[in-house]
């Protein structure tokens, strides 16, 4: 490890908060009898969550079939194989929020560099890990920011009609600034969430569909009765993989909407209102037309607003592309666990994988900077080297992470 101080580099940060994570939060009891360490155990868990390897059962083999090279990057690395109960067992016991905040703190620096931060909330159902309470399965709600591309946050729910508590339980794992912008669907295009962001100066995108029928028809009225000269309108076209597809994006005044709405959605009087038209034409099928509403209570202005309100509403669904990634590279989808807080802690061990994969990718250093798919990252990066290497290049591990366990 000498011969490469970046590695070595971070080994050691990654050794350094494994254990201030262990100090403060080891479940187990008798601490002086146990063979296998905490710091030990997490170490060796990120590295093979990033392979794809997130499963107690998974863990366990990759402990066995890589321990020579495991000894060399992780102190004092038991001579003992680890059986996939002990996992579980750890992983069962240790707090979500605990694991969260270590894993998640990584990302810090990034946001805090990032000038433009746009913060995507959206739920997911782990549908193998349905229970009687839960039929269609675990909830988790997500927080993904856009121009970092990492996951923020994560809480699960009891079911998806909780995502409006979730919200407002999210915003507080998170140091906002008033430029910060937060995006969700229909479901939390709800007022007191309007409101509690526009108290802590923070601009917000809401979804708007039937679910809200006086301002649902509203904005679709007036954008079919208001002349197109009045909008700011944003158009992009893309091409390949045989399609075409053209993004139309039409931007109003919100002050154009009734008083009773305004007063209703605190932040919007002097904000937009947003249509956006994504029309997709394929060789070997028939044409589709999408168009959706949104209401967003950044200021009106001409001619920017278009652009802006297309750049947001393109980023919204980058969390849906995260939610790709987690349930058919990563086959989040496929867990059957019913203890809750090991399925937290291992659900957020395959999202950390896939936000260093992410990075990874990002740096384009691996293979000589060839562009490489996420899937063939997380194929190469087979042993511990290789998952380190990742690690080091995804530079989430260049220093030390900030972050309280209080």
């Amino acid at each position: 490890m000498a011969a490469d101080d970046g590695l070595s580099n971070t080994v050691d940060v990654i050794n350094e908060s494994t254990a201030l994570v262990a100090s403060a939060a080891d479940p187990r009891r008798y601490q002086n009898r146990l063979i296998y360490r905490l710091e030990v155990i997490l170490f060796t868990a990120l590295l093979s969550s990033i392979s794809g390897q997130f499963q107690a059962v998974y863990i366990a083999n990759y402990w066995q079939v890589h321990r020579e090279e495991l000894s060399i990057i992780i102190p004092d690395f038991p001579h003992q194989n680890i059986t996939h109960d002990t996992i579980n067992r750890v992983l069962g016991m240790l707090p979500p929020q605990i694991l969260a905040k270590w894993l998640l703190s990584l990302g810090v620096p990034l946001l805090e560099a990032s000038p433009q931060r746009i913060f995507h909330v959206d739920g997911q159902a782990v549908r193998a890990s349905k229970t009687e309470k839960a039929q269609s399965g675990r909830y988790f709600f997500n927080m993904y920011e856009s121009s970092t591309h990492l996951l923020v946050g994560q809480l699960l729910i009891e079911e998806k009609t909780n995502e409006i508590t979730a919200s407002l339980q999210m915003f507080d794992l998170v140091d906002f600034r008033p430029s910060d912008i937060v995006t969700s669907d229909a479901l939390n295009t709800q007022k007191h969430l309007a409101r509690e962001l526009t108290e802590r100066q923070i601009l917000w995108c809401f979804a708007v569909k039937s679910n809200h029928p006086k301002l649902y028809n509203e904005i679709n009225y007036l954008f079919n009765h208001t002349d197109e000269s009045r909008c700011c309108v944003e158009k992009s076209v893309d091409k390949g993989h045989g399609r075409i597809e053209t993004r139309i994006t039409h931007v109003l005044p919100a002050r154009f909407l009734s008083k009773d709405i305004l007063r209703d959605w605190c932040g919007l009087e002097n904000g937009c209102i947003i249509r956006a038209t994504n029309i997709v034409e394929r060789i070997d099928k028939p044409t589709t037309i999408d168009t959706r509403y949104f209401i967003f209570s950044k200021k009106f202005e001409k001619p920017t607003s278009g652009e802006d309100c297309a750049d947001v509403i393109r980023r919204h669904w980058l969390v849906e592309a995260f939610h790709w990634l987690c349930d058919n590279v990563f086959y989040q989808d496929r867990t059957q666990i019913k203890n809750e807080v090991y399925l937290q802690n291992e659900i957020l061990l395959s999202k950390v994988g896939i936000n260093i994969l992410t990075k990874c990718q990002e740096s384009k250093r691996m293979l000589g900077g060839k562009p490489l798919s996420i899937s063939a990252i997380r194929n190469i990066a087979s042993t511990p080297l290789l998952a380190l290497q990742v690690l080091h290049y995804s530079g989430l591990f260049n220093e030390m992470p900030k972050f309280s366990l209080c």
